[in-house]
């Protein structure tokens, strides 16, 4: 699972780096078209986030019902 996490860390970090640039130039300029890529690329980090989430409960569960099982 460590490498998932570098995975899903990494992933997400390089999503949410253009989501800050994008909001930053939204801050500096004010241009709709930024804002509209920033909430964008929000958006996809949170998904990923949510997802990368989703992924470990899951993991924790199948290897909760494995056991039981055992």
């Amino acid at each position: 699972m460590i490498v998932f996490y570098w995975v899903a860390g990494i992933v997400i970090a390089l999503v949410a780096l253009p989501s800050a640039i994008y909001f930053a130039l939204y801050l500096a300029t004010g241009e709709s078209a930024c804002e509209r890529r920033a909430r964008i690329f929000g958006r996809w980090t949170a998904t990923l986030a949510l997802a990368a989430f989703d992924i470990v409960i899951f993991k924790h569960v199948v290897g909760g019902l494995i056991e039981v099982m055992r």
